[in-house]
C-alpha cells in the first residue's frame, strides 16, 4: 500500500502551481479525496513551498487566522472547492473531454475576483504587476492559484496538461516529445514497470 504523503513532503512535480494545488487532494482513485490540506496553516505552507508568498506574509495571515478560526476555515473551504473545479477542468483536458459550462462559469467567477485584486505598483521608475490587499483578506493566496490556473488554461500549454498513468496526478508535460505517462517516474514511473515486470514473469511461470 502507498504511503500517503503529507503537504509537507508532496511532490511539488506537476509543473504549475494550481496543478500542484488540485494534486494536494488526490491519490490513486479519479475523484476519490485524499486530503493534505486539513488546515489553513497547511494552504500556506503550500504556498510558502512555491514561494507563492514569504514567509513573513505567511506569518501574518497565519496570526489573523488564529484570531478567526471561522474565517480561516471558511478560507480553506473556499481553497477546497476551487480545487475540485480545477480538477473538473484540467482532468477533462488531460483525457480530451468537454469541460462543462457551469463548471467553467463557476472558475469564472473566482478568477474575475482575482482579476479585481490586480493591479500595477511603481518602485522608482520601474513598473510591475502587483495585487490589491486588504489586511486580513484570507483569500489572497488562493488569488496566486487561481491567476496561475489561469494562465495554464489559457495558454499553448494547455494541450499539454496530463493525468498521470498509476494515479490520478496532474502534470504539465514539458518532455522532449511529450510523452511523458507518469507524475513522477521514481515514483508511478518505477512503480508501472515493476509492476507490469510482476505480471510478465508470472504469465511465463504459468507457460
Amino acid at each position: 500500500m502507498m504511503k500517503i504523503s503529507t503537504i509537507q513532503t508532496m511532490g511539488l512535480d506537476a509543473g504549475n502551481a494550481s496543478l500542484d494545488l488540485v494534486n494536494s487532494g488526490y491519490g490513486m482513485v479519479p475523484g476519490e479525496i485524499v486530503e493534505r490540506l486539513h488546515s489553513y496553516t497547511d494552504f500556506l505552507t503550500l504556498a510558502c513551498r512555491h514561494g507563492i508568498i514569504h514567509q513573513q506574509t505567511s506569518i501574518t495571515l497565519q496570526d489573523e487566522a488564529n484570531r478567526n478560526p471561522e474565517l480561516a476555515a471558511n478560507a480553506l473551504n473556499e481553497v477546497k472547492y476551487v480545487r475540485k473545479v480545477l480538477y473538473t477542468i484540467f482532468s477533462t483536458l488531460a483525457n480530451r473531454g468537454k469541460i462543462d459550462q457551469e463548471v467553467l462559469a463557476t472558475f469564472n467567477q473566482y478568477l474575475a475576483d482575482t482579476l479585481a485584486h490586480r493591479k500595477i505598483s511603481i518602485s522608482g521608475v520601474k513598473l510591475f504587476r502587483d495585487w490589491s490587499v486588504q489586511d486580513g483578506d484570507l483569500s489572497q493566496v488562493l488569488r496566486h492559484y487561481v491567476l496561475s490556473a489561469y494562465e495554464i488554461l489559457t495558454g499553448s500549454k494547455n494541450i499539454f496538461i496530463k493525468q498521470c498513468g498509476r494515479c490520478t496526478w496532474l502534470f504539465l508535460d514539458e518532455s522532449k516529445n511529450h510523452r511523458r505517462k507518469w507524475c513522477d517516474m521514481k515514483v508511478c514511473g518505477s512503480s508501472d514497470k515493476a509492476k507490469r515486470y510482476y505480471i510478465k514473469r508470472k504469465q511465463l511461470g504459468q507457460q
